[in-house]
């Protein structure tokens, strides 16, 4: 089987590039560190991790309270938070769940204004400014509802 010069270059050069790049960057690419913390799992980078102000307790002390959500820079959008509600997780895979911590909120918002599912900058006056993935979770005929989901493990 002859291998013409070009495809012999192509491959040389992958090759070539491929050695250079460290594995610890192509890990990281990944969101994950290569030594595995606990169980198997991989370590969670630190910019990534959950803001430990943000739990069931400190949200449902907010209720019915505003809450700003930056959808640009210089503009915002007011969600009243309506409703916070605890999870269950009631799988068999999941036998552990009392280590699970699992709850939403639930926010309401103006009807002319309609925000996108990602993740916001979000400021109150009692809980400070963090981030958050919300998400639309009705039509939005008479007023439009948005929640965010929380799960983590417990220490």
């Amino acid at each position: 089987m002859a291998v013409s010069r070009r495809k012999f270059l192509k491959a040389g050069t992958i090759v070539s590039v491929a050695a250079i790049i460290p594995l610890e960057s192509v890990v990281s690419v990944f969101g994950q560190q290569a030594g595995s913390n606990q169980d198997g799992f991989f370590k969670v980078p630190i910019e990534s991790e959950i803001d430990e102000r943000l739990t069931e307790e400190a949200f449902s002390r907010q209720l019915y309270s505003t809450f700003r959500i930056y959808t640009t820079l210089l503009t915002a959008i007011d969600l009243q938070l309506v409703n916070v509600k605890r999870r269950e997780i009631t799988s068999a895979k999941h036998a552990e769940s009392a280590k699970v911590d699992s709850f939403s909120v639930l926010f309401r918002g103006p009807q002319k204004s309609a925000v996108e599912s990602r993740t916001y900058r979000i400021t109150h006056d009692q809980m400070g400014t963090f981030d958050l993935f919300i998400s639309a979770v009705n039509d939005g005929e008479k007023e439009k509802l948005y929640a965010a989901v929380f799960n983590r493990f417990r220490q």
